[in-house]
């Protein structure tokens, strides 16, 4: 929970994800004794048996809330197919779920200084007609994570235009599942993105929706999915590696000895 105030010798220590998100906590007044930084940890296991990259087909995938740019990634997915015929896109979440409301979300976000968050969903209302097999669009809904791992290594590129309403991103689980499952990731960096994922990501430095944004990633999903040399493909095993559960547990073991140790 975002929480601005802790009250006085109720907290010990705040643990934040990254150093971005501590930032961004502290800036609201968060107070506390100790701050420490664990970056979420990534189930490398279930990505234990996952096939070769250049054996994948063509599949771009997106797996994060709608909100964060999924609107984009639909609006220029005709742009990309036309540089990769037969590439595919699959969305895992309940899309249909989150458009459902949209008239509500509009109404409700506008009262509570939301307003961003609903026009997404309503634009994504309008985009949903587009989202068929003719157009390489395949929507799965709310799927179990053993299913949803195996969809994430069959994926060639994670493609995350992402536009963030406020802060939203702290770690990006999404990106560190990508790694682990071997495939690329396409994204704009903001929030805690770029310090978590540093040189293990195509980054695409554009602002959107400009024309420039466009054209600029259109071209880095279509050379993710097409071309066999991936520089970063080092570095993103080496942070998969890094981001395994275990380095987390240890970590936070660490944070509870020292509080122990300061409060005696």
């Amino acid at each position: 929970n975002h929480m601005p105030f802790h009250p006085q010798g109720v907290i010990d220590a705040v643990v934040s994800p990254s150093q971005t998100h501590a930032s961004y906590l502290s800036a609201l007044g968060s107070t506390a004794p100790a701050w420490f930084v664990v970056p979420n940890g990534v189930r490398n296991e279930r990505y234990a048996e996952q096939r070769p990259w250049e054996t994948r087909g063509p599949i771009v995938s997106y797996w994060s809330s709608p909100d964060r740019g999924l609107h984009h990634l639909l609006m220029i997915w005709p742009e990309i197919r036309a540089r990769v015929p037969g590439a595919q896109l699959h969305i895992f979440y309940h899309l249909d779920r989150f458009i459902k409301n949209a008239h509500a979300r509009l109404i409700e976000g506008l009262a509570a200084g939301m307003g961003e968050v609903a026009w997404r969903a309503h634009a994504l209302g309008n985009l949903r007609a587009s989202c068929t097999a003719e157009n390489g669009i395949f929507v799965h809904g709310a799927i179990s994570r053993t299913e949803l791992a195996q969809w994430q290594m069959k994926t060639r590129v994670l493609a995350f235009p992402f536009d963030p309403v406020g802060f939203t991103e702290g770690f990006c689980t999404a990106s560190g599942e990508a790694h682990a499952a071997g495939a690329r990731v396409v994204a704009r960096p903001d929030d805690a993105l770029e310090e978590v994922y540093g040189d293990s990501v195509r980054w695409v430095r554009a602002d959107v929706p400009d024309d420039d944004f466009r054209a600029r990633f259109t071209d880095a999903v279509a050379t993710a999915l097409t071309t066999p040399d991936w520089p970063e493909r080092e570095m993103a095993e080496k942070v998969a590696r890094e981001l395994e559960w275990s380095n987390a547990a240890a970590a936070m073991e660490r944070v509870i000895q020292n509080t122990q140790n300061r409060r005696g």
